[in-house]
């Protein structure tokens, strides 16, 4: 039984069923925005676990374009670096992993308080150090429909497939929830399981805390990892509180001061099987990103 099909399958019934009952829906009640759409972000992140740690550049530019006033469209491009400080493994010790990424979208109103969107973006993920193949490709595909219950209120529901797109076939498939609060200066975002936070809005600062989840696959085509590896899989959570200076208008500041609660590189072979598996234990992070809004 194909589980991956038949996720997307029950979802776009659902998608079905909510159009044909919401075109009946004559509510023309209008909803401000959230917040603005953030359309470039660049951060440094640091970790530092002993003899084990990890250091992060991140960097994206989306920008959304309104193809008529009920479709939108989404284009974007994301480049994010992580270097791996793993002293007790001269296989690893000091390999980069990058990550580089087209993203391209549609919004669909469907009424003013449905909205669906999918987002689909191919993703060259390896060390990148030798020439780059189709063993470095994977492709994921977000597929969310929105509804806003009041101004203060929105939920959402949703799947995100992510898969290796040659040799092994790596796939990975899970539901979305996503939630945005926003009332008396309290501001709750989240887009389930992969971050939370929550935050208290003043006109030019913001505080508050986060939780947030980080899973990345990479094809490891570096001529100094073992013949066996295939795939290494990092994936991170942190919690901790967060400040956002935003005395720029559409320009905001955000520093984020945390503890790792989560961190491991797995190394797999081209039959999925693990080989090798770092945990940076209890360490600190620190990350300064930079947002420009619209």
């Amino acid at each position: 039984m194909n589980y991956h099909k038949l996720g997307f399958i029950a979802l776009l019934k659902i998608i079905i069923i909510t159009n044909a009952y919401t075109k009946q829906n004559t509510d023309t009640t209008s909803f401000p925005r959230f917040e603005k759409f953030p359309v470039f972000n660049i951060n440094y992140q640091y970790s530092s676990g002993g003899y084990r740690g990890f250091a992060a550049i991140d960097g994206s530019l989306k920008y959304p374009y309104a193809i008529k006033p009920d479709l939108y469209l989404i284009t974007g491009a994301n480049y994010f670096l992580n270097r791996c400080n793993i002293n007790d493994d001269l296989y690893i010790n000091n390999t980069n992993l990058h990550s580089i990424s087209l993203s391209i979208g549609v919004i669909k109103p469907i009424t003013n308080r449905l909205n669906i969107l999918c987002l689909i973006s191919p993703t060259i993920a390896s060390t990148l150090k030798s020439t780059v193949s189709n063993n470095d490709i994977f492709l994921q595909t977000d597929l969310i429909t929105t509804y806003r219950i009041s101004k203060s209120t929105e939920v959402g529901v949703g799947l995100s497939y992510y898969r290796k797109m040659y040799n092994n076939n790596k796939q990975v498939i899970y539901p979305l929830t996503t939630v945005k609060y926003n009332r008396n200066n309290i501001y709750i975002s989240a887009t389930l399981p992969s971050d939370i936070s929550i935050k208290i809005r003043k006109k030019k600062r913001d505080m508050g805390i986060y939780a947030k989840y980080t899973d990345k696959f990479y094809h490891s085509n570096s001529p100094l990892l073992t013949t066996d590896t295939d795939l290494l899989n990092f994936s991170q959570i942190t919690v901790g509180p967060t400040y956002t200076y935003k005395d720029w208008k559409d320009m905001h500041i955000k520093i984020y001061l945390g503890f790792v609660v989560h961190s491991k590189l797995k190394a797999f072979n081209r039959f999925n099987n693990k080989i090798s598996e770092h945990k940076p234990s209890g360490s600190l992070i620190f990350n300064i990103a930079l947002h420009i809004l619209k």
